[in-house]
């Protein structure tokens, strides 16, 4: 035969190999897998024939051939493992509160699910492999602190999960709720703490309180300033 084995890449491809034999002999061709297909056995010439095959594309990933053949800029290679899988969403939104979740992850049979997390929020709690070509992530996300919307993404074996996690609603912390002066006029401050992201507002509810300043002190924490005047009924 022109060769007795050769290799191709995972796509579907017709090739033939010539045989030469001697004077009278009939040249046959089977298959011995379901794979490849013999498409025709051709006499050329008394000594010499042509055996054509059709090889089908291949659905699995050959990890040692990948790992012994693979070299940069190479296009002869088996299907990339990674190019090959289909995660069953590709984005997702939560809300603000802590929640547990999995993503079905669909390959070729022999590729392994590996996933990591992008952020410290976000806790790739386990791989399961449910079929030869199917595995399952399952994630965990924790609460947002905070009153901003952020995202974060989960690496699929090379694949992004991307998740956004809605803001939390403000809340708000005052340092006192309520005290009591002297007639005499004076100025304060109450402290108020709340979310990184919230914006905290002041207004008077009478004529004698005016709020004089509100400070931003910290991301979750804010100062409100203000003035009583004197108490002109004694």
């Amino acid at each position: 035969m022109g060769f007795n084995s050769t290799n191709y890449v995972p796509a579907a491809i017709s090739d033939a190999v010539s045989v030469g034999t001697l004077t009278g002999c009939v040249v046959t061709a089977t298959s011995g897998i379901n794979w490849i297909t013999v498409t025709s056995t051709t006499s050329n010439t008394p000594a010499s024939s042509t055996v054509a095959y059709t090889v089908s594309a291949t659905n699995a990933f050959n990890a040692q051939w990948h790992d012994q053949h693979q070299r940069p800029g190479s296009h002869d290679h088996p299907r990339s493992c990674g190019l090959q899988l289909h995660l069953g969403f590709n984005g997702t939104n939560y809300g603000p509160g802590a929640i547990s979740d999995v993503v079905n992850v669909g390959t070729l049979t022999g590729c392994v699910v590996t996933a990591t997390s992008g952020t410290n929020w976000i806790t790739v709690t386990s791989t399961t492999s449910n079929a030869p070509n199917s595995s399952t992530v399952a994630y965990s996300v924790s609460a947002n602190p905070t009153h901003l919307t952020r995202t974060g993404t989960i690496n699929i074996s090379g694949q992004v999960l991307a998740i956004t996690q809605d803001a939390a609603p403000c809340i708000y912390t005052l340092g006192f709720t309520s005290t009591n002066y002297d007639s005499a006029a004076i100025s304060a401050t109450v402290s108020v703490g709340t979310l990184t992201g919230c914006v905290v507002t002041a207004t008077s509810g009478i004529n004698w309180i005016t709020v004089t300043s509100t400070t931003s002190n910290t991301p979750n924490s804010s100062t409100v300033a203000y003035a009583v005047s004197a108490n002109p009924r004694i």
